[in-house]
């Protein structure tokens, strides 16, 4: 257990989700500039909301790669019960 606990991309994918979680519900962030920038320089014409679910990949396919396919699953399945109350409850 400690050697799992040592692990720093175990670490790593906990800051960047509990990060992405708090963008994702900080309302507060709807005017940030900069996430609607990075969807229309792209020419991809994300919204906000759109380019935030996108960032959730990030965690998954860095856990898949650093941990193994057991962790990226695992991962998934946080990342989405993250994703999944703004859906009943805010949008």
């Amino acid at each position: 257990m400690t050697r799992v606990l040592r692990n720093p991309h175990l670490w790593i994918l906990a800051v960047i989700l509990a990060l992405l979680v708090v963008v994702h519900y900080y309302e507060y962030f709807e005017d940030v500039w900069i996430l609607e920038r990075i969807g229309s320089v792209f020419g991809l014409g994300l919204t906000r909301q759109t380019f935030g679910r996108v960032l959730f990949l990030i965690p998954v396919v860095y856990g898949t790669l650093a941990l193994g396919t057991g962790a990226g699953l695992s991962i998934l399945v946080l990342a989405t019960a993250a994703m999944l109350p703004r859906v009943f409850l805010i949008s």
